[in-house]
């Protein structure tokens, strides 16, 4: 990382930059959260455009929560208590403000949370590109025309994004540009109509990516850059290979959420956002309210716990001891894999509309 010459308060030169404190930040909250009895332990991988950060175990929050900040739920207090007194580590979220502020200053691209089930694993992404690379524009440019420069900042962005990363997603352009998850869907849908995004999947899972260009010039930036990648080969065969593990895990855990009520709409799951907005507007409702809230979310939709704690932004294993496992014992909610309690994808949904299913 560069180190530009500057001084501090008593005219020391200063050894590191915010840049630096983003690193460290990633460093060490991949170290405090990472479940040290699951699979794949601790990745940490650099390459001449990104950093890789890999830790074992699922999130403690919603990804909302995660990125509005000031949301701590830290899997190994130990640890980070031992960070903090070295003065490394931040309570109550603002470690991922410093990972924000340092990736802003450069006017690189956000980093990209991805989180992998069976097993779980959390993946950080912190590319070292800018928002809206030159050479992603001209590559678009050339494969559009004049057509390109009609597009608002939103479709750029989705646009770059697809090129980049090879496939954009709604969770992605929110990362990036705060937007709400119906307007995102919105714009995506009109550059698919529009014959510049290709969706792939439905539902909750869908992806866009850019459709092939048949310009030579194209082709020739492509292979530009793929001369560049190749670099990387042998590092990105190695983390493909590891990841190529969960593959199967990750596409039967697909099919199952897409089991009868198939996967939830993206207008549906902005109509459960819209139920459940009162968890969202307060911090604190009664447990009977709570409970008719999830028999609400949960009627006509089977729903996962990681779903319905991004829903009602609450900590799921909290969800499932106070609330959930409860109104299974009583009949309120029933399972889609009752013989398996624990299952990672287990899902719920009211016990009447259960008895009406057939799996």
């Amino acid at each position: 990382l560069k180190l530009p010459f500057k001084l501090d308060n008593d005219l020391f030169r200063k050894g590191e930059t915010v840049v630096h404190e983003a690193i460290r930040e990633a460093l060490v909250n991949t170290l405090i959260h990472a479940d040290y009895q699951g699979v794949g332990g601790i990745v940490i991988e650099k390459y001449q455009d990104k950093f890789e950060f890999y830790n074992s175990g699922n999130l403690l929050v919603s990804v909302y929560q995660l990125f509005r900040g000031n949301v701590s739920e830290c899997r190994n207090k130990s640890l980070q208590t031992m960070f903090m007194m070295i003065g490394a580590g931040e309570k109550a979220g603002s470690g991922i403000d410093k990972i924000w502020n340092g990736w802003e200053s450069q006017h690189w691209r956000y980093p990209k949370l991805t989180e992998h089930i069976q097993p779980d694993r959390v993946q950080w992404t912190l590319p070292m590109i800018s928002m809206i690379p030159e050479a992603s524009l001209r590559r678009l440019e050339s494969q559009f025309g004049k057509q390109f420069h009609n597009f608002s900042k939103l479709e750029v962005q989705a646009l770059v994004t697809a090129d980049i990363e090879e496939s954009v997603d709604n969770a992605r352009m929110r990362q990036i540009t705060g937007e709400h998850s119906a307007d995102i869907t919105r714009l995506m849908q009109n550059l698919v109509g529009r014959g510049v995004l290709v969706q792939k999947g439905l539902g909750r899972w869908t992806q866009y990516g850019l459709p092939e260009s048949k310009d030579l010039s194209v082709k020739h930036s492509d292979s530009i850059r793929n001369g560049f990648d190749s670099l990387h080969k042998e590092s990105d065969s190695i983390r493909n290979g590891f990841h190529s593990l969960h593959k199967e895990s990750d596409s039967i855990h697909k099919n199952l959420d897409k089991v009868k009520n198939g996967a939830i709409s993206d207008t549906r799951w902005s109509e459960l956002l819209k139920i459940a907005s009162i968890t969202r507007e307060k911090k604190r409702i009664s447990p009977k309210d709570m409970e008719s809230l999830i028999l609400k979310l949960c009627t006509g939709n089977w729903l996962t716990r990681r779903e319905l704690g991004e829903l009602l932004e609450r900590n799921i294993e909290s969800l499932r001891s106070r609330f959930l496992t409860s109104m299974v014992e009583h009949g309120l909610l029933k399972l889609r894999h009752p013989d398996k309690p624990n299952r990672v994808d287990q899902a719920y949904i009211t016990a009447i509309d259960s008895e009406k299913d057939t799996i």
